[in-house]
């Protein structure tokens, strides 16, 4: 997945159009996580120590090429950083500079998915012990899953992320994160279902429903939840496997209850309201974000213990933007101080993990859609 996201960022470079090209995938990763989603994913346990064995890699090629071509969208993920000195730091590769004054620190294509938090951790310890082993690094990222998901303490993705935009300058905000979780909104449970609004049911506490009059005039939603992990999504896969979760969804919402009163966007469409969210596609020019809200709701979902309730989000329409706290709810002190006196926050960005020092805001929008070869017919 990572060797495509490279090679389309060096076709945009060279100005070489992909409009007439068809792609095609040999799944050769560790996650191989489009390969699954598109259903070319073959490697049996002999083929994973030699793909070249047995004919293997002539036989993945033969059904490449009887494959059906289908359309898949490409994000272009920008993360800008507050100054020039600012640093974005390759988990597996090393370390790179920040261009001009933090503008565009990093830049990368995206087309599976991208996380802030709890698997950007676990990834981004993994590769550094990543070897050419594919068994092995099976094995050690699932060590790593359990080191972070049982005995280490992920920092919540609120202390870092402020709120979440539309794309561009000044786009409208849509969500607003806290710092601190307001307790009023523990109790506070959401039945949500796709594009259905006579259906749409809340099951709101008293304590929750007496606070929806003081935010009927707010201008963005709020996330009530202090999650572990923020991901935003283009295929339905998650961890290396393929996990349905958002169309799988039966429950959950990581937002305030809308108010009766909430303000529309000028387009009408509020990536935020339940009842314009439709079931996940790779080529529908949409993004599908949600949290994991604690340590328990990860294991469960890692575990298939609870994969219908799930705390969405939105869903965004041509792309959208984080904006990063600088200083933490007192003005005096950086926050999420991975390494002490930086302020850091761990991205994952389709199996790339980095570290990015004094990060401004990160924007994945729209590049275009590319022809992909999926699995022959029958």
């Amino acid at each position: 997945d990572g060797t495509l996201t490279l090679l389309l960022s060096h076709l945009e470079t060279r100005s070489i159009p992909t409009d007439s090209l068809i792609f095609s995938l040999l799944p050769f990763g560790t996650g191989n996580d489009l390969a699954r989603f598109l259903g070319t994913w073959h490697l049996d346990k002999q083929a994973a120590h030699n793909v070249m064995r047995g004919g293997h890699l002539r036989d993945l090629v033969d059904l490449q090429l009887r494959g059906q071509p289908q359309l898949l969208d490409v994000w272009d993920v920008v993360v800008a950083t507050d100054d020039g000195e600012s640093e974005v730091e390759d988990e597996g590769e090393g370390e790179g500079e920040g261009e001009g004054e933090g503008e565009g620190a990093l830049r990368q294509k995206m087309i599976n998915n991208l996380a802030v938090g709890a698997q950007a951790y676990v990834g981004g310890d993994f590769e550094r012990h990543r070897t050419r082993s594919r068994v092995f690094n099976i094995a050690w990222y699932v060590a790593e899953t359990i080191k972070w998901g049982l005995f280490r303490r992920l920092p919540p993705v609120s202390v870092a992320v402020e709120r979440i935009e539309g794309p561009g300058e000044g786009g409208p905000v849509w969500v607003t994160v806290e710092q601190e979780k307001p307790s009023r909104w523990k109790s506070a449970h959401r039945v949500v279902k796709f594009a259905s609004p006579a259906s749409l049911t809340e099951d709101i506490s008293d304590a929750t429903s007496s606070l929806i009059a003081t935010s009927a005039a707010a201008p963005s939603r709020l996330l009530v939840h202090q999650p572990i992990e923020l991901v935003i999504q283009n295929i339905p896969c998650l961890w290396g496997r393929l996990l349905d979760l958002w169309n799988k969804a039966q429950t959950g919402s990581a937002l305030a209850p809308m108010s009766p009163t909430y303000p529309t966007h000028g387009s009408g469409v509020v990536p935020t309201d339940p009842q314009y969210w439709n079931p996940q596609s790779a080529s529908d020019r949409k993004l599908e974000c949600f949290v994991i809200e604690h340590r328990r709701s990860y294991i469960r979902k890692e575990l298939a213990l609870n994969r219908t309730d799930l705390a969405r989000v939105g869903q965004f329409r041509e792309g959208m933007r984080l904006i990063f706290r600088t200083t933490n709810s007192d003005n005096t002190q950086s926050v999420d101080k991975i390494r002490e006196g930086d302020v850091t926050v761990r991205i994952m960005i389709d199996g790339e993990f980095y570290e990015v020092k004094r990060p401004k805001w990160m924007e994945v929008k729209v590049w275009r859609q590319i022809t992909i070869m999926g699995p022959p017919e029958g």
